[in-house]
């Protein structure tokens, strides 16, 4: 996802977080959601996705940039194009 589309996606998150009471204000900055970057990567996909950007950071920390991964049992393999291949 560009930084753009996870500001956008972040944005509305924290609103519904306000809206439901979930979530709390300190010092000006809400709280309510808590990323783990241990099992967290970022990825590139498309024309630039090897290009060397600055470091992605999540919660303080630098996040893995990965060119494959594994979810719920299908691995995408990730350059200009997605690649799937299912376990068997």
């Amino acid at each position: 996802m560009s930084p753009v589309l996870f500001a956008i996606y972040m944005d509305v998150l924290i609103i519904r977080l306000k809206e439901s009471g979930y979530s709390y204000l300190l010092q000006g900055v809400y709280f309510g959601v808590k990323f783990n970057t241990t099992k967290s990567v970022a990825t590139r996909i498309g024309n630039r996705y090897n290009k060397v950007y600055e470091p992605f950071v999540l919660s303080g920390n630098n996040l893995q940039f990965v060119c494959s991964l594994k979810y719920h049992g299908i691995v995408l393999l990730l350059d200009r194009r997605v690649k799937f291949c299912v376990d068997t």
